[in-house]
């Protein structure tokens, strides 16, 4: 947390004119009005002070009296022997984990978003080298585990549990990793795909995004054959080939495939990427992220009669556009804090945790979700920082435009896309709302016609904007459990690890549920489980440059993620069936 930006509270009220979403698809409704003001009890609950909206997950017992709403957890530490030390500080083991590692980096499986059909696509093929090279570094895995290969190139590792009774626990990450771009190649310390170990750091693309997540718990595994270990639960390893494009091919064939293998709710978790160890001097945060924010992308296209442009109208079709486009940004989403969404509770565990926090800011954190004014306050306090703000409200982004095809005509059509990340407490329909009744602000003011989403809205004569879907809309993710088996098993195996190995003993070191913006493969298997949690077992000083230049990781970091991954296999045996 960035305390300077918190401990200011500043109330000055957002001067920018703000969007609050209607609670009805209204376009639909009543045409070409635009709904200026929602109900009473909407705004309410959508401001955070009614009890019955703001504490459904845990109940009213909390309530504005500045009670703690940090979800708690001890340690969760596996029952006999364990190997820690071995995993942290052997060097001969050291020394082939780094091999191993370096080599998976060395191969350059990147995934681009025009991938054609496996079957088809030769840029798919470098992943048949990549797989055998998995199983030329773990025999025992490869050997005694059951391996299938779902649609080709992904990967899912069955180890059978002893218990039928309890339900499966899958670990999840993908091979893929995102593109160099060969304009900033050069601008790497090391070859993006060297997989270079300076002493301290593994460089490479892929060595936080996600090869050290799939090696480290191949390497688990591994270490856990070779000492006899026989699993209670049975443990699935499940890796998708193209997550960094939307897991069409990858993630969506290998949880069609667990459906049909095992039925809905069938797992006991789900553990994919997603949020980290954050460190500041006074504490570390273990991040568990239990939701996801919802997605759309729409597409706008503006067409008018063309013509040479030494006769323009008042507006061309790329002016009609760009006032869309004003109009659609100068009118942002509200911002928005509720107990529905997790990062309140991650604001409330900083609040019980982090010592330098005044007590009158901790008060308010605590009373937030009961309490209008101090709802209102923090809520001006995050929003006026860019780190916090796009956790507590739905984005847009104006990303693509293209129009017109020569300098002395006047373009026929203009098309834009808008994408959305939308918040905890709304949906699609909501942000496909707020997109239309921009477009009619524009489009009654400039006599054109409007069609959205494949209804006809309003009738103009002097052109025609049409807004469309640009790809599927994915919903809000339904929340996992921030209390219970599942819970305890992802933070508290990490609260072990990290708490006995990494951090000094009177560190203080803690967890907090948390929200991705962004969105995972965890997308595909929302019918497997609700126990769905992302969370990648490294410090955040450990970690660099994902998605960009100079990725790299530090080594120890990797022998860190193996160590977590060997006892979170181990504490899934905690919890029976009646606990489930």
């Amino acid at each position: 947390m960035e305390k300077q930006q918190l401990n200011e509270i500043d109330f000055v009220a957002d001067q920018q004119q703000q969007y609050v979403a209607p609670a009805t698809r209204s376009w639909k409704k009543i045409g070409f009005l635009v709904v200026s003001a929602l109900t009473v009890g909407t705004l309410v609950c959508k401001s955070g002070v009614s009890t019955k909206c703001m504490n459904h997950m845990y109940g009213s017992a909390h309530s504005a009296t500045g009670d703690s709403l940090c979800p708690s957890q001890a340690k969760l530490v596996p029952e006999g022997f364990t190997n820690l030390d071995f995993i942290l500080k052997d060097e001969k083991y050291h020394d082939k984990a780094l091999k191993t590692f370096q080599g998976a980096i060395q191969i350059p499986t990147e995934s681009y978003d025009d991938m054609g059909p496996v079957g088809e696509e030769p840029r798919f093929d470098i992943f048949k080298n990549f797989s055998s090279y998995l199983e030329k570094s773990f025999p025992k895995v490869h050997s005694e585990l059951e391996v299938e290969h779902v649609n080709t190139y992904g990967l899912v590792y069955t180890w059978k549990g002893s218990n039928k009774d309890l339900k499966p626990q899958l670990l999840m990450a993908h091979q893929d990793v995102v593109p160099v771009n060969s304009d900033t190649e050069e601008k790497w310390t090391h070859p993006p795909f060297s997989g270079y170990f300076d002493g301290k750091y593994i460089w490479g693309r892929g060595t936080v995004d996600t090869k050290n997540t799939v090696v480290g718990s191949l390497a688990a595994v591994e270490l856990l054959l070779k000492e006899g270990y026989t699993p209670e639960r049975t443990h699935i390893l499940g890796f998708g080939f193209d997550e960094e494009i939307s897991g069409p091919q990858g993630a969506k064939f290998i949880s069609e495939h667990l459906y049909n293998k095992y039925g809905e709710k069938s797992l006991f978790a789900i553990l994919d990427e997603g949020s980290g160890i954050l460190e500041t001097e006074n504490f570390a945060m273990i991040v568990a992220a239990t939701g996801e924010k919802g997605y759309l992308d729409v597409s706008i296209s503006v067409n008018v009669a063309g013509g040479h442009s030494s006769m323009p109208p008042k507006h061309t079709g790329i002016g009609l556009a760009a006032l869309i486009v004003a109009e659609i940004e100068k009118t942002p989403y509200k911002p928005l804090l509720t107990q529905q969404n997790p990062f309140f509770y991650t604001l409330q565990c900083v609040a019980d945790h982090d010592p330098s926090l005044s007590d009158a800011l901790k008060t308010l954190i605590r009373k937030s979700g009961n309490d209008l004014i101090a709802n209102k306050k923090l809520v001006s306090i995050l929003s006026g920082n860019p780190k916090y703000r796009d956790l507590i409200r739905t984005t847009q982004a104006v990303d693509i435009i293209n129009g017109g095809v020569k300098s002395n005509a006047l373009p026929e059509t203009t098309t834009f896309v808008v994408n959305q990340r939308i918040e905890i407490e709304s949906d699609v329909s909501t942000a496909q709302d707020k997109i239309v009744q921009n477009v009619l602000t524009i489009a009654k003011e400039h006599d054109l016609s409007v069609s959205a989403f494949g209804d006809f809205i309003i009738e103009g004569k002097s052109g025609e904007v049409v807004v469309e879907l640009f790809g599927l809309p994915l919903e809000v993710a339904p929340q996992a459990p921030v209390s219970g088996p599942t819970w305890d098993l992802i933070v508290g195996t990490a609260l072990h690890v990290f708490k006995d190995t990494v951090y000094p003993e009177d560190f203080n070191l803690f967890a907090a549920p948390g929200i991705m913006t962004g969105n995972t493969d965890t997308r595909h298997y929302w019918a497997l489980t609700d126990a769905i949690y992302r969370f990648n077992p490294v410090r955040e000083s450990a970690a660099f440059g994902i998605h960009t230049v100079n990725e790299h990781l530090e080594f120890q970091s990797h022998l860190e993620t193996i160590a977590y991954y060997y006892e979170f296999v181990k504490n899934g045996e905690h919890f029976s069936k009646k606990q489930e």
